[in-house]
């Protein structure tokens, strides 16, 4: 309620009130007057009791509602809004690399390396990844040899959307030949990145707040 239609509501009240308290005291002098019916003004206006009730009504009804309406503001009282808030929407990814859709979190995809792509054993493997709707989350990108084994940190955390890279060097020797490197980017929420960073070197399994959005696999030749 706005505080004119206040104001308006308080001092509607405060008349009708006051009107009502006016009628009854007519009401009650005309009885002193002889031959005047009850409730009667001599010589001017008839008042019956049903109208003074009426008016009397209306207006106490007028000062609860606004005295209630003072007390919810005085309380720091708001009405609530029937407006929603939406989410925005996730960034949509380049025609040519758009991000596979995933649902509850960001949408990545490996750009680089291909798929298919084959390295010699020692090489360097240079990478990229394109995230969208990543937030206040991470991206983490690991790899592992394909017969199970370690996890290895590759890069930094990627803490924004568009287009990142990443290097892996000296990837493979001799013994790796005909074997295959997967590398896996990882979404990170704040658990998930905080387990992430306290570890000191390779390890077996992923932390459980962290989950898999996207992966592309190296062949050793």
């Amino acid at each position: 309620m706005t505080g004119t239609v206040l104001v308006i509501v308080i001092i509607a009240g405060i008349v009708l009130s006051m009107t009502a308290i006016a009628l009854g005291l007519f009401m009650l002098l005309s009885k002193g007057h002889a031959g005047q019916a009850e409730g009667e003004w001599p010589g001017r206006v008839k008042v019956k009791g049903p109208v003074g009730l009426f008016v009397f009504c209306v207006g106490a009804a007028l000062l609860v509602i606004t005295m209630r309406q003072i007390t919810l503001l005085g309380d720091g009282g708001a009405e609530p809004s029937t407006s929603m808030t939406t989410m925005p929407p996730l960034a949509s990814g380049d025609s040519n690399t758009g991000a596979p859709s995933t649902t509850g979190g960001a949408r990545v995809e490996f750009i680089f390396p291909p798929v298919g792509y084959e390295i010699n054993a020692g090489d360097d493997v240079s990478g990229s990844v394109q995230v969208a709707g990543l937030g206040s989350d991470t991206l983490w990108i690991v790899s592992r040899h394909d017969d199970g084994g370690s996890y290895y940190l590759v890069s930094p955390p990627i803490v924004k959307d568009g287009y990142s890279s990443f290097l892996d060097e000296s990837v493979g020797d001799s013994s790796d030949r005909g074997s295959s490197i997967a590398y896996f980017a990882v979404l990170a929420n704040a658990d998930c990145a905080q387990a992430l960073s306290a570890i000191p070197g390779p390890f077996k399994n992923l932390p459980p707040s962290c989950t898999y959005r996207d992966q592309r696999v190296v062949r050793v030749r």
